[in-house]
């Protein structure tokens, strides 16, 4: 008999993912598959059950958490260390080419803002 399907609803922040996934898979297995589709690095990665406040361990697996079809689990994503910047390249009207630093925590909004803070190009 193959194993158990458990379908998967990750959410947290404004990142919300559906996946099937083995039941008897381990939640180390479950964070591989998060960091292949978010790019989130399997160590800033925390995972809990959504109601509760307890932390799934990565080695065990989803069935030992009463996981058996379906499953509703909060990711939250712990920062980069020393609040890293990094640089984006922004083209626009006014600027053809500039490099923002910004810093992961930043908003787009935050980004919108430096750039109109920016110099006007010269003709």
């Amino acid at each position: 008999m193959a194993p158990a399907i458990v379908k998967c609803k990750i959410v947290g922040g404004k990142v919300a993912l559906d996946f099937e996934i083995s039941a008897c898979s381990t939640v180390r297995d479950l964070k591989e598959n998060i960091s292949g589709k978010t790019k989130l690095g399997m160590d800033r990665q925390t995972l809990t059950c959504c109601g509760e406040e307890m932390e799934l361990e990565n080695l065990r697996s989803l069935e030992s958490y009463g996981y058996a079809e379906e499953a509703v689990i909060r990711l939250d994503a712990s920062p980069l260390p020393d609040d890293s910047r990094f640089s984006i390249l922004v083209k626009s009207a006014n600027h053809p080419y500039a490099t923002i630093s910004v810093m992961e925590k930043e908003t787009v909004a935050d980004l919108k803002a430096n750039i109109s803070r920016l110099p006007p190009t010269p003709a």
